[in-house]
């Protein structure tokens, strides 16, 4: 899957081998990536996996990092599909453009979903219904995405918060 290199703050993502891609290789479309640990020990088993290559779509990947063990539960958001983090092979975002978009792209969806990271002192309710407004109007009232507001987020006050939109 294809991410910014500040999901790794977003998410909370920590690696424990390795390092996460940056916004440089990012900028370059470098052939790197990061796995998820379900993904290291299938590819790998006990081997180390970074400076290895795994192959995504044709396209050669250096393997720069590999991403902590991630609870599966913590991604169980009502309204949202369940996704094993730990089986992800994380891609530089324009890298994922540039070099493994396929001849059918086309029809695909572009994107899947999109994290947002606000400030403590803003409303995680009131700035998902900005979102929606803002979809609703570039989808042009669709009704083919959602916005999710996890309730642990809803209820905070003094920590950041997240929004999460799929599609």
């Amino acid at each position: 899957m294809a991410f910014s290199p500040n999901y790794q703050q977003v998410a909370n993502l920590r690696v424990t081998s390795g390092r996460f891609f940056d916004a440089d290789e990012d900028d370059r479309a470098a052939p790197v990536c990061v796995l998820g640990q379900a993904a290291k020990s299938n590819l790998f088993g006990p081997q180390e996996a970074v400076g290895q290559y795994v192959k995504v779509n044709e396209q050669w990947l250096h393997v720069v990092g590999v991403a902590a063990p991630q609870l599966t539960a913590q991604t169980q958001v009502a309204g949202m599909p369940t996704t094993d983090l730990n089986n992800l092979i994380y891609v530089p975002l324009t890298g994922a453009l540039s070099r493994l978009e396929d001849n059918m792209s086309w029809v695909k969806d572009e994107i899947d979903g999109i994290y947002m990271q606000l400030e403590p002192t803003n409303d995680s309710l009131n700035t998902s219904e900005i979102v929606r407004g803002l979809l609703n109007v570039s989808h042009k009232n669709a009704g083919d995405f959602r916005v999710v507001v996890p309730a642990e987020f809803a209820r905070r006050t003094e920590s950041a918060r997240s929004v999460s939109l799929t599609s």
